[in-house]
């Protein structure tokens, strides 16, 4: 029997003794006896099982943590692969590599700018609250003008792509 059906029927039980005969109290109390051993039964299943799911919840969030700190590394691998190839391509002045699955370009990334001293960013470019520095104004200035403002630096990385 389900808990539900339990609890439905203990309460039946309780409400039945508020109106019963004197004679009829001992058969009901006997019933609400074995009702609350069933209930009593049915709680210790239910513990048991979300002693398990509990368990299982903390192997799971475990295992999710194992899993993120090898995905971690796994992408740092990758990274490194990708900076050791770029530097060997640009030692052998290489700007590209064919291979048998795709080809590597080395190529120049759009220019991006470092902020070296936010104070010193004029207020035209400032973003306000929260104070940031509004890069994309300073990049478009620089693109029409090739003025750098104070306190920033335009850069110009390089990355390597596989198609």
């Amino acid at each position: 029997m389900r808990m539900y059906e339990l609890t439905e029927q203990y309460a039946a039980i309780l409400d039945m003794l508020d109106s019963c005969a004197p004679e009829d109290e001992p058969a009901l109390l006997e019933e609400l006896t074995g009702l609350n051993d069933s209930i009593a039964d049915k709680a210790e299943a239910y513990a048991r099982i979300m002693k398990n799911t509990e368990a299982h919840i903390s192997a799971i969030k475990a295992e999710n943590a194992r899993l993120s700190a090898m995905k971690s590394r796994l992408e740092k691998r990758v990274e490194r692969m990708r900076e050791r190839l770029k530097e060997c391509m640009k030692i052998a002045g290489a700007s590209s590599i064919g291979t048998s699955i795709g080809k590597w370009t080395l190529r120049s990334n759009p220019p991006s700018v470092v902020v070296l001293n936010a104070d010193e960013v004029p207020e035209e470019y400032r973003i306000p609250q929260p104070f940031a520095v509004d890069k994309k104004a300073i990049k478009a200035v620089y693109g029409e003008t090739g003025e750098i403002p104070p306190g920033c630096d335009i850069v110009r990385t390089e990355g390597v792509q596989f198609r």
